[in-house]
């Protein structure tokens, strides 16, 4: 398929996927929802060039998984297509202030990663244009480079604002996850090769589970934007920060099962396991 065909694909279903929430937390009433803390997120007075800091309305940050009403959402397996898919990172939040009040001056809905405890904005669109009965949906552009794109809605509610965040990287041009690479939530496993490699990105390791031989050099590549660490739990090896585009090694010498994860995000879980 053409890129350009692919691109506009891919951000046709992103609005397709944000109006179906919003129609389901209709129907459910004012459910009041939010993302795993990852990404903050707020609405902040002026443009994207130029916008007030701390955001005049905070925002649940952008997250891999929702909790609505209190309760997470049960996630489902993964289906379809394995390869050449971008995972979605969403958020869900009630504000108790009525959309014409944001719009009444100029606002910015920025999404942005904590960088040596700094936020640094990733994702950031203007509020405004055409509203289409209570919804104003609007797109949310990539800054400093950071490959993530998406869109936001905002429905007014009476004195309430219910605002929607869809977030994914790569949509902009870059490739999915390579073709051939175990997709998140699987298995890789090497029988005798000296090496093995886990890519870093999206804020997640794959493969998040890996199966090595006595004596396997494992190397991490940090494919993400901001610095992340390799720390085993029991403490048997630490990376230390791995800046973008950088790798760490660890030999694998004896046998036995290690689980590790990134001590600047340590909801990034995985495990080596060395036979």
């Amino acid at each position: 398929m053409h890129p350009r065909k692919r691109r506009l694909g891919l951000i046709a279903s992103l609005g397709m996927i944000a109006l179906l929430g919003i129609a389901l937390l209709a129907a459910a009433g004012t459910a009041i929802a939010q993302g795993r803390e990852l990404l903050p997120a707020g609405i902040a007075q002026g443009t994207c060039d130029k916008f007030t800091i701390p955001p005049q309305y905070p925002l649940h940050a952008v997250g891999s998984g929702m909790v609505a009403n209190g309760t997470p959402v049960t996630t489902g397996p993964q289906v379809g297509q394995k390869e050449d898919i971008y995972p979605v990172f969403d958020s869900v939040t009630t504000l108790d202030v009525k959309l014409s009040d944001i719009l009444a001056s100029p606002h910015a809905l920025n999404v942005s990663e904590m960088s040596q405890n700094t936020p640094q904005s990733i994702a950031c669109g203007n509020i405004g244009g055409t509203q289409l009965g209570t919804d104003l949906a609007i797109g949310l552009e990539t800054q400093n480079r950071s490959g993530y794109s998406g869109i936001a809605l905002l429905r007014a509610n009476g004195n309430q604002t219910l605002v929607l965040i869809f977030l994914s990287q790569g949509l902009s041009g870059e490739e999915a996850p390579a073709a051939g690479t175990a997709a998140a939530g699987t298995a890789a496993t090497t029988s005798g090769a000296a090496t093995m490699a886990v890519s870093i990105k999206s804020f997640a390791f794959s493969p998040p589970s890996l199966t090595v031989a006595a004596g396997t050099t494992v190397t991490w590549t940090n494919n993400d934007s901001v610095a992340h660490t390799v720390t085993a739990d029991n403490g048997s090896f630490d990376s230390g920060q791995i800046q973008p585009g950088a790798t760490y090694s660890h030999t694998f010498a004896s046998a036995g099962s290690v689980a590790y994860h990134c001590s600047n995000h340590p909801f990034m879980k995985a495990t080596v396991s060395v036979k």
